[in-house]
C-alpha cells in the first residue's frame, strides 16, 4: 500500500448486540427485528440465533450444563470473529452463564448485552415449543436448570407483556449506549 501510512489505516470493528433471556422471552422476534433495522444502516450485519447455532456448530452436543457451557463459549469466539471483520452481529442466545458474558465484555471491543426480562408466566403464555409443559426434569433453563441472571446489562428490558416485540425493539435501538455509534 504505497502513499498510505500506518496512523492513516483504519481498523473498524463490528458490534455484538448480544440478546440474552429464558426460553420465550421474546430473543429471536426482538433480535430480529433489530437486525432489520440495523442492517437497513449497515447491510454488513448479521443474525444468529441460538438454536440454528446448536445446530450449525455442534448437533450432537447435550444439554448438560458442561455441554452447554462448550457451545456458550464457542458462540462468543464466533461473535468475536465476526466483530473484528467489521461486521455487526445481532445474536440470541440463552446465554446462562456469567463467564460467558463476562468474557464479551472482554473480549470484544464493541459489546452490548440485552436482557429481556420476562416473568414466568409471560413466559409460560408465549411458550410456542411447548417447553414449560415438560413437567420434572425438563431441562428448562430458568426451572429446571439454574439461570446466572446478568446482572449488569447494557441494556434492560422488563416485559410484563405489555409491550408488543416492535415496541420492545424500539426502546433497545433508542437506549443502545453512546459508545455503539449507530
Amino acid at each position: 500500500m504505497t502513499g498510505v501510512s500506518k496512523d492513516e489505516i483504519v481498523d473498524p470493528k463490528g458490534w455484538v448486540f448480544w440478546i440474552t433471556g429464558l426460553c420465550a422471552s421474546g430473543k429471536t422476534t426482538v433480535a430480529t427485528l433489530l437486525f432489520n433495522r440495523l442492517r437497513d444502516l449497515h447491510p454488513n450485519s448479521i443474525l444468529l440465533d441460538g438454536d440454528e447455532l446448536r445446530q450449525v456448530i455442534n448437533p450432537e452436543s447435550g444439554f448438560s450444563g458442561e455441554d452447554r457451557l462448550r457451545l456458550a463459549r464457542q458462540y462468543s469466539r464466533l461473535c468475536r470473529l465476526i466483530s473484528n471483520q467489521g461486521i455487526h452481529v445481532v445474536i440470541s442466545t440463552i446465554s446462562m452463564f456469567t463467564e460467558c458474558r463476562r468474557w464479551n465484555r472482554t473480549n470484544i471491543e464493541q459489546y452490548c448485552e440485552v436482557y429481556l426480562k420476562v416473568p414466568l408466566d409471560i413466559r409460560i403464555k408465549r411458550d410456542k415449543k411447548g417447553l414449560y409443559q415438560g413437567g420434572p426434569g425438563s431441562q428448562v433453563v430458568g426451572v429446571d436448570i439454574e439461570f446466572e441472571e446478568p446482572l449488569n446489562p447494557d441494556i434492560l428490558v422488563l416485559d410484563n407483556g405489555s409491550m408488543n416485540p416492535t415496541q420492545v425493539a424500539d426502546e433497545i435501538w433508542n437506549r443502545v449506549p453512546p459508545k455503539i455509534k449507530l
